[in-house]
Formats: C-alpha cells, sequence, structure tokens
C-alpha cells in the first residue's frame, strides 16, 4: 500500500489551472499586514509561506532554493510591500506574484 501511495503521479493543479488554497492563504494582504508583526497569529504566514517555498523547490523543474542567496527575510520584504499596495487580495496570490515576478523570470534562475 505505501509503494502504490509513493508512485502516483503528483500534479500543482487541475486542468484549468485552479487548486485549493488552505490556512493563512485564505486571508486577504490586509489581514496578513494587520496579523504578521508581534502577534502570535503572524506565525502562520511564515509557516504558511515556508510550506509554499518548499513545495516550489520540490515540484518546479530546476529550482533547488527559489529563495536562493537573499533568503526568507527578503522574499517577505517583497510580499510585505506588495500587500502595502494590494490590500484586497488573498495572500496566497501576494506570495504568487511575487515569486513569479523576482524568481521565476528567467534572468534569476
Amino acid at each position: 500500500m505505501i509503494i502504490l501511495c509513493m508512485a502516483r503521479n503528483v500534479y500543482s493543479a487541475d486542468s484549468l489551472g485552479s487548486y485549493e488554497v488552505f490556512g493563512g492563504g485564505l486571508d486577504t494582504c490586509k489581514v496578513y499586514l494587520r496579523l504578521r508583526s508581534g502577534s502570535p497569529e503572524g506565525l502562520r504566514y511564515t509557516m504558511w509561506t515556508a510550506g509554499y517555498l518548499t513545495a516550489a523547490n520540490r515540484y518546479i523543474p530546476g529550482i533547488y532554493n527559489i529563495a536562493g542567496q537573499v533568503g526568507l527575510v527578503h522574499i517577505f520584504e517583497l510580499i510585505t510591500d506588495y500587500c502595502t499596495k494590494h490590500e484586497s487580495v488573498l495572500y496566497t496570490y501576494a506570495v504568487a506574484t511575487v515569486l513569479d515576478t523576482y524568481y521565476m523570470a528567467p534572468s534569476s534562475r
């Protein structure tokens, strides 16, 4: 049984590019900005983002560490800056946009 579970294919989205989001990714940037610092609830964004980055490292071909040498601090600075300008978008969209813009461009690979 374990072998069968390990052998199955893993897909990042359905045929339309849709996928399910859980946890802190469902919050808006406005909520993230309010809770991110000095709040025990703010840890949810650190953990959620770490999981998102780990999944990117695992499932994007040719990527070992999407954060590269800049690290998580810089990524969170970029996410915070994006969220400050776009408070109504979902946190998951902010993270995806930052990664697509700054880390997935061909010049950054």
